[in-house]
């Protein structure tokens, strides 16, 4: 017998018009995000159903939207397919998505985990320096290949066997990125403003 196995994504998955369609025919859906939006804006963040659903996509890059508009749409997701009769046999989250996960499985209230994700993102925006994180699509030995490449960098993950993520503020990913390009390695920048 299998079970289904939620995996709730991390900050970089973000995109623009993320969840509209859902948003304008799952009533759910709507219904929880409009929830999550009450919560974010009564902590002083900025509206979330405003930002997601605008023809501005620069909120992809604002910590004080993208980090709750991620943990929102992910748990109006898994309300949504929980109204539709679907049952997980576990939970995971990556990064970000552990907050969503540990809602998903009742360890914590999402309210709760909500109000800590915004917290969070103000803080990082108060108190990071600018930054981003770098994804390769290469196994780990890319860093004994081209040492001068990582300078300034930090391992922030690995996703599998060729996928590694790293951190640093905008000189070090900058460089990291021009210098793996020229030398043919696959990379994609997540829209991260902070490491």
């Amino acid at each position: 017998m299998s079970a289904t196995v939620l995996l709730f994504a991390g900050q970089g998955c973000q995109f623009p018009r993320m969840g509209e369609t859902l948003f304008a025919s799952d009533p759910v859906y709507r219904e929880t995000m409009f929830a999550a939006d009450r919560i974010v804006r009564g902590l002083g963040a900025p509206s979330l159903i405003e930002r997601l659903f605008s023809s501005d996509a620069a909120w992809c890059e604002d910590l004080s939207v993208s980090h709750p508009a991620i943990m929102a749409s992910e748990w109006a997701l898994y309300r949504s397919f929980l109204a539709r009769g679907g049952t997980a046999g576990a939970v995971l989250g990556v990064s970000l998505g552990e907050y969503t996960a540990l809602a998903a499985a009742g360890v914590y209230e999402f309210r709760d985990l909500l109000t800590l994700v915004v917290t969070q993102a103000r803080l990082a925006t108060e108190t990071m320096p600018e930054g981003g994180l770098l994804t390769i699509l290469a196994d780990s030995g890319v860093f004994d290949r081209h040492p001068d490449a990582f300078s300034g960098c930090t391992l922030a993950g690995t996703g599998y066997d060729r996928h590694v993520t790293v951190a640093g503020d905008v000189a070090a990913i900058e460089r990291c990125a021009g210098r793996l390009s020229k030398r043919g390695v696959p990379i994609a920048r997540l829209p991260v403003p902070r490491a």
